[in-house]
């Protein structure tokens, strides 16, 4: 008898609520700032609209639903903020965030040359970039492999200009510096001026089994040497000033994919040109 007389009660309370306009039973509502995360400028923030008032970490002023912060250079790279948030009913939730800052990184790197006899010049190149968590990359512009090192050196075999790029990069941003060898490694007055560049073509380049090396108005004897990139010697001829067909056709079926240099030289000038077997 007792416990009809309960379930009595309990049925009279719910439909009394029922009747009750905009009365109804929830859940409190929690903000939600989202997963820790890395930011490389500023943040806007957002717990929510479902509720009556907010108060930030960040400022006794900060009291909107939503927050923007704005990092300096320099500032601590790890911020906590939370927020604490009260609704309709005066339940009070929070949620916290950790925020870890990464600074627009600066790039820059200087260089010296030392001298090698074996080689044409080679340098030894210092990074001075800033920023968190750079990966590095260096392209010397003589086809040589990518040196993936924050610092790095090479070896130039043989005269001529070339562009050095160090490329940067992180979360916030990729950059990347070319510099012209020419600051590190002087050439000869001469080799720089050469005006076989104008006159001598090579193609296709790329190319996978043979290119044209065409002399155009040049009619004097020249010689040809194909070299890889530690500088050994893999072929050489000369072509003869009285042949009539001013171009040479030169075979690159027997060397391995990859990146070659060629030598090209008359009797007062000579030109370094690079030339990349690959599959076409």
């Amino acid at each position: 008898m007792r416990k009809l007389s309960q379930f009595f009660q309990i049925s009279v309370l719910w439909i009394f609520l029922s009747l009750i306009p905009n009365t109804h039973i929830s859940a409190i509502s929690v903000p939600d700032l989202g997963p820790d995360t890395t930011v490389c400028g500023g943040i806007t923030l957002d717990a929510g609209p479902d509720f009556v008032s907010y108060q930030w970490s960040t400022s006794p002023g900060d009291t909107n639903q939503t927050v923007f912060i704005d990092f300096s250079p320099g500032q601590n790279n790890n911020l906590i903020v939370f927020v604490v948030v009260m609704d309709s009913t005066g339940a009070s939730a929070s949620d916290t965030i950790r925020i870890n800052i990464e600074d627009q990184p600066v790039i820059g790197f200087t260089g010296k040359k030392e001298k090698r006899d074996s080689v044409f010049c080679h340098v030894d190149l210092t990074n001075t970039s800033t920023g968190e968590n750079l990966d590095y990359s260096w392209d010397f512009g003589d086809g040589s492999p990518l040196i993936l090192s924050r610092d790095a050196s090479h070896d130039y075999i043989w005269p001529g200009s070339y562009e050095i790029c160090l490329t940067i990069s992180n979360s916030c941003d990729t950059i990347t510096l070319c510099v012209d060898t020419l600051s590190f490694c002087p050439i000869s007055p001469g080799i720089e001026k050469s005006t076989l560049e104008t006159q001598i073509s090579i193609s296709p380049n790329p190319s996978e089994d043979w290119v044209l090396i065409d002399f155009g108005e040049l009619h004097e004897e020249v010689k040809l040497s194909l070299f890889d990139l530690h500088g050994r010697i893999l072929y050489k001829t000369k072509v003869p000033s009285a042949q009539q067909d001013r171009s040479y056709l030169l075979d690159l079926s027997s060397v391995p994919m990859g990146g070659y240099m060629v030598l090209i030289e008359t009797e007062n000038q000579r030109l370094i040109k690079k030339l990349v077997r690959s599959k076409q």
